[in-house]
């Protein structure tokens, strides 16, 4: 048996495998269970209530809202609690979003482009975490888009924004001071 289950403090991540009855997590939709077999250990029966009651609150937290500035518009899905007005003054988000509805309006503008004849469309954003300082700013967010076209084709989705955060580097002095 298999499992590995990460609950975060502010969502759920579920991957899990028992050899009796099989759990999968899609982030895009929800978890979708296969039913217990008859071979199914006690234990293994827990772990599958256990996960399945997971999913209920997990689809409770989902939040979705619809960015209209986007054509076509995008759907936004999150399971953290983030508010349309929050994403969009997040500066990152704000600068990404400039550059993407930029760069996407260029497919059909420029007859040069390398994507005119098949041009790619954001489809829709899933936060998938979102890092917040003591202040209640957001400090970093990590999205996954997809961008795809009409002949199947997608660009890589992964998409990690900081915020205004530094970074430090701590280097040990290599010898001991007298």
């Amino acid at each position: 048996m298999k499992t590995d289950v990460d609950t975060g403090f502010k969502g759920i991540l579920i991957d899990c495998y028992i050899t009796s009855c099989i759990l999968i997590y899609d982030r895009k939709t929800s978890l979708y269970f296969s039913s217990p077999k008859e071979n199914t250990t006690e234990l293994e029966l827990q772990i599958y209530n256990y996960m399945r009651s997971i999913h209920k609150q997990l689809i409770t937290r989902m939040s979705s809202f619809i960015l209209q500035d986007f054509t076509p518009p995008i759907q936004i899905k999150s399971i953290h609690k983030i508010s349309q007005t929050t994403l969009q003054n997040f500066p990152p988000f704000k600068k990404w979003s400039i550059e993407m509805k930029k760069s996407l309006s260029e497919q059909y503008t420029n007859p040069e482009h390398p994507f005119k004849s098949s041009p790619y469309i954001l489809k829709s954003i899933e936060i998938q975490s979102i890092d917040e300082f003591k202040t209640g700013k957001i400090g970093f967010l990590k999205l996954k888009v997809d961008i795809s076209n009409d002949r199947g084709e997608s660009l890589p989705g992964i998409i990690f924004m900081r915020g205004g955060s530094v970074a430090m580097l701590v280097r040990p002095p290599l010898y001991p001071h007298n």
